[in-house]
């Protein structure tokens, strides 16, 4: 894949009223996709698709989306019956993104499942084949109406998030977008060569013609207003100058055009800031 400019996107996992000012500053600096996330803790939102519709609400022209929904603990009608409505509302700007993960484990996981059995790898293959199958065919009810609700005129894009060959190789055998989350890679796994599985498995669909993928990646870019960087491992981290030759070598290995940025900065202030920073070395928007 050439790449003749990076495309910057977000996943955003702080407070969720910090999206109220991020989303539209994300949308201002041309950053091309904000993704919600799924996690559950006192300091993050375990409600993505209820921020999706808010910040779709909040923005004109950024894509919205997940990155992702648990799915192994939801209902695949349910989930598109929701992106049904978030894409009849918003057009052509819903990114439905979905996940394996489970819910940090233990005690909210087992309620999660509300007494159903722990969720394997086949049932989650399942459960991405109804949803890809219901958010282009839609579902009906006994009588042959629409369970999803009104149609829409464009359907919400699926993108399976992952780190692994198999999760790579279910998003190109359904010809749904794949984003290869680099941060979270096991030791030892060639992401390049995830990534590659994807681009040799996928298959076209009416849905999708070509593979579509992106890189998803976290650390912290040390602007005047974000003097220390968190010390987590990360993917990219230092002033806006390094944080862009570090970018663009991580697309470059992966041969992405869309790296999906997550900050690590310590206050709402710094992250806004480094938004700033990051779109002025990427000339987003021009």
């Amino acid at each position: 894949m050439p790449i003749d400019r990076l495309r910057l996107s977000v996943i955003d996992t702080g407070w969720p009223t910090n999206m109220r000012r991020l989303a539209p500053l994300a949308d201002e600096l041309g950053y091309e996709r904000f993704w919600l996330t799924e996690h559950y803790s006192s300091s993050q939102s375990a409600s993505p698709t209820v921020l999706a519709g808010i910040a779709a609400g909040l923005t004109t022209r950024l894509r919205i989306g997940t990155a992702g929904v648990l799915l192994n603990f939801r209902s695949p009608m349910s989930v598109a019956a929701d992106f049904a409505v978030l894409e009849s509302f918003h057009p052509g700007r819903i990114d439905l993104g979905v996940t394996s993960s489970l819910a940090g484990g233990g005690a909210v996981a087992r309620r999660l499942l509300d007494g159903r059995p722990d969720p394997s790898r086949a049932s989650y293959e399942q459960r991405v084949e109804a949803l890809a199958q219901m958010v282009v065919e839609g579902a009906v009810d006994d009588d042959g109406q629409s369970a999803l609700g009104p149609a829409s005129t464009s359907t919400p894009e699926i993108w399976i998030c992952g780190v692994s060959p198999t999760s790579a190789e279910l998003a190109g055998r359904l010809g749904c977008s794949y984003s290869f989350h680099d941060h979270l890679k096991p030791a030892g796994t060639d992401g390049a060569s995830v990534v590659a599985t994807y681009v040799r498995s996928f298959k076209a669909t009416d849905r999708q013609a070509e593979p579509r993928y992106n890189v998803a990646a976290y650390g912290s870019c040390v602007t005047a207003a974000a003097s220390v960087v968190p010390e987590m491992p990360a993917s990219y981290g230092g002033t806006p100058e390094e944080c862009r030759v570090q970018l663009c070598e991580l697309a470059a290995r992966y041969q992405t055009n869309e790296i999906v940025i997550q900050d690590l900065s310590m206050s709402l202030d710094q992250q806004a800031a480094a938004y700033v920073a990051l779109a002025r070395q990427f000339e987003l928007g021009v």
